[in-house]
């Protein structure tokens, strides 16, 4: 069943590159945050706190459904 969720095609690629690109994209931008937004240190660490959330959210999803599509 996962196999199916993971590997589901859409765009011609499987749903898990996608969701990996995404964590990959998340963890740029929370990266170059500060790059950005050199003067304004307090929103700059709200949005780096979000966006470095979702890309471990994202990341760990990306893992579980590769490492359990194999079960």
């Amino acid at each position: 069943m996962l196999n199916e969720i993971s590997y589901y095609p859409l765009l011609g690629y499987p749903l898990i590159v996608y969701i990996g690109l995404l964590a990959l994209i998340l963890f740029i931008a929370a990266a170059s945050v500060s790059t950005f937004l050199k003067g304004n240190i307090k929103n700059h660490f709200k949005i780096h706190r979000k966006l470095a959330g979702l890309s471990i959210l994202f990341g760990i999803i990306h893992g579980l459904l590769a490492l359990l599509s194999y079960l």
